[in-house]
């Protein structure tokens, strides 16, 4: 088991410093990561599984800042992962657990602050010297080791952790797990809830309903709609540019024309 806490622990400091050398790409999100430990630990459908219902619960979580963080998806993404496909608990119960250790993993991100609060000294006076070989593996490195030290507690987590929630899921009441197993499957609507909250508007809630309708009644799976909702994503961003380029050619009236960025955001 420590060879597995290491191999997870390693994984989540690569994709942690991975994620944030290439500009937030967004591999430390749980419908990469699920699927990933699911091909590596032989079970692919339930990783896949578990990540894509920890990237609906945590949906809305985003961050602003190094220390903006409400969440850590990633950690929250590995152990659930590791935990239930190795211990082979029942995905809906796990879900449950992966929304506590994501928000109880926040607390560990200070370590990783203080240590570059600390080291980032090291790598400004290489900036200032202009010693660029030194600047980059100072940059590059600390990266590693500041996710190091964030995410060391994954290690006695998957150890000892798989083990502790088995053997309370074995003890626990079949009704009790079956009414985690349904939480697991209702809590990713709240997912979706908190994204529709910052985009809802009157204009687009038409899709809403038409997709709903879609869905309901004509039977169509999730993966047809996917396809819809792509086409008329593009059709409408391309009537946005043509009209945005027809009004700049218009002649000038009088008022000032607006640029084609400012037709597409408006």
């Amino acid at each position: 088991m420590l060879g597995l806490s290491l191999l997870t622990f390693l994984i989540a400091v690569a994709l942690n410093s991975l994620n944030t050398m290439t500009g937030a790409s967004c591999i430390d999100r749980p419908i990469f990561i699920g699927g990933f430990l699911g091909l590596i630990l032989g079970d692919l459908t339930t990783g896949i599984l578990i990540g894509a219902m920890l990237e609906l619960i945590f949906l809305g979580v985003g961050t602003i800042g190094p220390g903006g963080q409400a969440a850590d998806i990633l950690g929250s993404a590995v152990i659930c992962t590791t935990i239930g496909i190795t211990q082979n608990i029942p995905i809906g119960a796990m879900i449950p657990f992966g929304i506590i250790i994501g928000y109880a993993g926040v607390a560990p991100s200070t370590f990783r602050l203080k240590l570059s609060e600390f080291t980032n000294k090291y790598t400004d006076k290489a900036f200032v010297e202009g010693n660029q070989r030194k600047y980059t593996f100072l940059a590059v490195s600390m990266h590693f080791v500041a996710s190091a030290a964030r995410y060391f507690w994954i290690i006695p987590v998957t150890m000892f952790g798989g083990n502790l929630v088995s053997a309370i899921i074995k003890r626990t009441p079949e009704v009790i797990i079956q009414g985690l197993t349904v939480a697991g499957t209702i809590l990713p609507t709240f997912g979706f809830a908190v994204i529709l909250t910052y985009f809802w508007n009157a204009k687009l809630a038409i899709f809403f309903f038409v997709g709903f309708t879609i869905f309901n009644y004509f039977n169509l799976d999730m993966a047809a709609l996917f396809v819809l909702a792509l086409c008329i994503g593009i059709t409408d961003l391309l009537l946005k540019l043509e009209f945005g380029k027809n009004r700049a050619a218009a002649p000038g009236d009088g008022s000032s024309l607006t640029s084609e960025e400012e037709d597409f955001l408006s």
